[in-house]
């Protein structure tokens, strides 16, 4: 009787009602998962949209880890969106908005059986939204990136590193 009462103290909801509730707010998450909102990797006050980029994963599973060295969000964010994020196969970054000029993008794929992570640079103009794509080669383990300039349908950017990246 007294291990039921502290239970009950405890406990005040049984154990279908929880699950209830964790379901529901799954399902919120899923929801809302969907629309995340652009995180703003510059300081200052928020810029008009002809002022800034806009840098967008394209596909599931695919993440903006970090830009210019700065994680797109922190560890304690990343645990409360989570949920957020559930069905997008990433806790990290869909879209994010940064100033123009050159950029260092940490790129995460992380979908079924593969992962892989790469960082790509891309000289941001303002007024410009760009679209990070993928191609996962299942049969050679590999992942294939780049970045696409929506207004123009052009490739841009490329791989750190590379002999074309500029200073």
């Amino acid at each position: 009787m007294l291990a039921s009462a502290i239970k009950q103290l405890l406990f005040p909801v049984s154990s279908r009602t929880a699950f209830i509730i964790v379901y529901g707010v799954g399902i919120v998450g899923v929801m809302s998962g969907c629309a995340a909102p652009d995180v703003k990797m510059y300081d200052g006050e928020p810029q008009q949209k002809n002022a800034i980029a806009i840098i967008k994963a394209e596909d599931q599973g695919v993440g903006i880890k970090s830009v210019d060295g700065h994680l797109t969000i922190g560890l304690l964010e990343s645990l409360g969106r989570h949920s957020v994020y559930v069905g997008t196969g990433t806790t990290w970054a869909r879209s994010v908005e940064v100033t123009a000029g050159k950029h260092e993008l940490g790129i995460r794929y992380d979908h079924r059986n593969m992962f892989s992570e790469s960082a790509l640079w891309l000289v941001a103009e303002a007024g410009h939204a760009y679209t990070i794509k993928s191609l996962p080669d299942e049969l050679e383990k590999k992942i294939r990136f780049w970045i696409i300039d929506d207004n123009t349908g052009a490739r841009t950017g490329g791989v750190s590193g590379s002999s074309d990246e500029p200073n």
